[in-house]
């Protein structure tokens, strides 16, 4: 594996994750987002939730829980995101904007400005790449569509680390982009790292969508690039957690 490669990706992953260390646990919304020390006194303070325990530590620690999770996710998802993107880049000698994408959808009522996190058109690369995406589109948009009308000109990527959320908009856009993908030559992959997703939505999106999901994601980008991003992981996995774990102990002890 390239050592410049593997170098950018570990500090891209890190300086993401970094913003954990600037995160400050707070409760609501806007200009009412309270502090650890004063949400223990509002709650305290409460007249139904100093009443049902709804003050305790236990209590106030889940109603934190949620924002931290949050943004351990968001940061990793990002992470994930610019790592691909570096990769298809790096291995395919890409320029930034050869590999930027955006349309104008429509999605139920709305209009929306749209990008594709990674997209690359098949003249722009190398001719063995060229031909693999060739034959993999040929092969994967016959289970989209059993007889497809449209020639594949271009690749594009969603790239999830994982996908939890059933959010109805969100899956509407989704599915939007996929169908102007697929009328715009564009074979829609949604590439997704995790094994943990929502089930229901990653069927919803099979049929629009080329969901691949774990190890197979891993796998793809392997197979299309040469560069085993898995590998890479695990051979940076304890700086990878490091971060992770620092701040939820420091959570733990605020």
């Amino acid at each position: 594996m390239s050592t410049e490669l593997q170098e950018t990706l570990k500090s891209t992953i890190l300086r993401h994750l970094s913003r954990l260390e600037r995160y400050e646990p707070a409760h609501g919304r806007g200009t009412s987002r309270l502090s650890l020390a004063e949400l223990k006194q509002a709650f305290a303070d409460d007249p139904v939730y100093s009443i049902f325990g709804l003050d305790s530590p236990e209590y106030i620690a889940a109603a934190f829980a949620g924002g931290i999770i949050t943004s351990i996710h968001r940061k990793i998802g990002d992470a994930y995101e610019d790592c691909v993107r570096i990769i298809f880049s790096t291995q395919y000698h890409l320029t930034a904007e050869q590999v930027r994408y955006t349309a104008l959808i429509s999605s139920g009522d709305r209009q929306l400005r749209r990008s594709l996190d990674v997209y690359f058109a098949l003249k722009d690369i190398p001719r063995t790449q060229w031909e693999s995406w060739t034959s993999y589109a040929d092969a994967q948009l016959k289970q989209i569509s059993p007889t497809p009308k449209v020639d594949i000109e271009a690749i594009g990527f969603e790239v999830r680390h994982c996908y939890q959320s059933a959010d109805s908009k969100r899956a509407q856009a989704d599915e939007a982009m996929a169908r102007h993908c697929i009328v715009s030559g564009i074979l829609p992959v949604m590439l997704i790292f995790c094994a943990q997703s929502n089930r229901s939505v990653i069927t919803r999106y099979r049929s629009l969508w080329v969901v691949t999901e774990g190890h197979a994601s891993y796998d793809l980008i392997k197979a299309q690039t040469g560069f085993d991003f898995y590998a890479f992981l695990l051979a940076n996995k304890k700086s990878f957690r490091q971060p992770i774990v620092e701040m939820l102990k420091r959570l733990r002890e605020t």
